[in-house]
């Protein structure tokens, strides 16, 4: 069984609202009850019973989730005595990154952790925004360095932040907007707008859409955001607007002005995030050189 959906299970089981358990694992509503799904298959039996007015576990349920709480804690037991003998025995580090942070600030903090602590074998994954939390909560990396908005931490992770990112426009060099002393959400009207994909990026999809809200019937939303690599074409060949953090500015190398939008109060804080029972001196040290390496490049990039 996928120990990533024995999780969402679990967190489901105490809430009975799929709404809000997707939301902490920063998945949809669907995808969510896809997964719950394929444990009632695998289960052989039905663990949950929904309809419009709630959702509640069947007996099955209870005894799976008694079980089930069961086995994860020994999976983290296990993945907390291996964290444990791989720090006593190597010097290793795998980190998880989103890609706007995955540039000249991480390999900064990298070469000041090598200069600091020899030896160190460091792994970096490039991940999505929404993926980073969920990957160091559940033990697959040591570190994660993400955008977090209005997230919930959960218990047992750390988190040192490392700079605030504001919202705005992203639009390609010469665009008319660009020779305005001011915009505002409204002056965005007659562009195609590019906003992240609710399938790719459920909660920076939330996020856009409700600080656009006020303005967004008279946008043309493309919600076709699928990754940062599918910006730069859309500025260019549609001489559309993206809406995005101004830590993308930076990854395009200020090729794209990014434009802020004072009147649409939103922002995101960049961050990273480590479990506290898994910390040591390496992961203590990565953390500050990646907070020396954001003060040197004045930001993520």
């Amino acid at each position: 069984m996928d120990v990533s959906a024995l999780r969402e299970f679990l967190a489901l089981s105490e809430t009975l609202n799929y709404s809000a358990t997707a939301r902490m694992f920063f998945i949809s509503q669907s995808a969510l009850s896809k997964h719950m799904k394929q444990l009632e298959e695998e289960a052989g039996a039905a663990l949950l019973l929904r309809n419009t007015h709630s959702t509640k576990l069947t007996p099955e349920g209870e005894i799976f989730a008694k079980h089930a709480r069961r086995t994860l804690e020994e999976i983290d037991a296990a993945l907390d005595e291996i964290a444990q003998f791989r720090a006593r025995n190597h010097i290793s580090l795998s980190i998880g990154t989103m890609e706007v942070s995955a540039g000249a600030t991480m390999a900064h903090a990298l070469g000041l952790l090598n200069g600091r602590i020899s030896n160190v074998d460091s792994s970096v994954t490039t991940l999505e925004v929404e993926e980073v939390i969920r990957a160091v909560e559940e033990g697959a990396i040591d570190v994660g360095v993400t955008m977090l908005f209005e997230t919930a931490i959960p218990d047992d992770i750390g988190l040192k932040c490392l700079a605030v990112e504001n919202f705005g426009a992203l639009v390609a060099k010469g665009h008319p907007l660009t020779r305005k002393k001011s915009v505002v959400a409204s002056d965005l009207a007659p562009y195609r707008i590019l906003i992240p994909s609710p399938n790719e990026f459920p909660t920076m999809s939330r996020i856009t859409r409700s600080a656009i809200s006020t303005v967004s019937r008279r946008m043309r939303i493309v919600d076709k955001m699928t990754n940062i690599g599918s910006i730069a074409p859309f500025l260019i060949s549609e001489g559309g607007v993206a809406l995005t953090f101004s830590n993308v500015s930076r990854y395009y190398r200020d090729c794209f002005p990014f434009i802020p939008l004072p009147d649409i109060e939103a922002h995101a804080t960049v961050g990273v995030l480590w479990r506290e029972s898994r910390e040591n001196a390496v992961i203590a040290s990565f953390v500050e050189c990646m907070a020396e390496a954001v003060e040197k490049y004045g930001g993520i990039m």
